[in-house]
């Protein structure tokens, strides 16, 4: 199982949501909220991607897919329990490994790695109610040795943010337990899909 640390603002089991980003009733868009709450800085000695960050920039190569808010995601009163947004999270990565890294789990896991989450943090900016169609949104920013920091949004159908996270996930050898490197060709295969942030 992942070891997360979530930083996810909310207490009581209720998520707060930031209403000085998004409030309530606005069509604030995906561009509104980067000039707004800015990008993730980067980390010392790491590649990273230069200041601007908006999904619609051309110049991010970002990986995306649609998540259907289903009956099973969401409270009594139809909006996303908040917990569930970590488990979409966790699949996107899942599908970005195996489709763009071609590295889906269970071959990462024959080989005898794993990789996990030691880090995660969302801030939750406007609901999403059942039967919405969002879109997820990952986007690498740096490469460590053995980690791989990435940005995750949550849009509505409209192009509203709802959630905005960020995750490191570090890769390790399973009989261990313990981070190992990340392999040349691995590495390559992440940056020559993020190659455009650093040129």
């Amino acid at each position: 199982m992942d070891l997360v640390q979530s930083n996810a603002r909310g207490f009581g089991g209720t998520p707060v949501y930031n209403s000085d980003a998004v409030p309530f009733g606005t069509d604030s868009k995906v561009e509104d909220i980067e000039m707004r709450n800015g990008c993730p800085s980067s980390t010392t000695n790491e590649i990273s991607a230069p200041s601007g960050c908006d999904i619609t920039d051309p110049q991010v190569i970002a990986y995306h897919s649609s998540v259907l808010v289903r009956f099973s995601m969401c409270d009594p009163a139809g909006i996303v329990f908040y917990p569930r947004y970590f488990e979409t999270f966790n699949s996107l990565v899942e599908d970005w490994c195996a489709n763009e890294l071609d590295l889906p789990f269970a071959r990462l896991m024959e080989a005898g790695w794993g990789l996990p989450t030691v880090h995660m943090d969302a801030d939750f900016l406007a609901p999403s109610f059942l039967g919405e169609i969002l879109i997820a949104t990952l986007s690498v920013r740096n490469v460590g040795k053995s980690s791989i920091k990435m940005e995750i949004r949550i849009a509505g159908p409209e192009g509203q943010i709802r959630v905005r996270g960020q995750a490191v996930l570090v890769l390790t050898d399973r009989r261990t337990n313990r981070a190992v490197a990340l392999p040349a060709d691995l590495r390559e295969r992440i940056l020559a899909r993020s190659e455009r942030l650093h040129s």
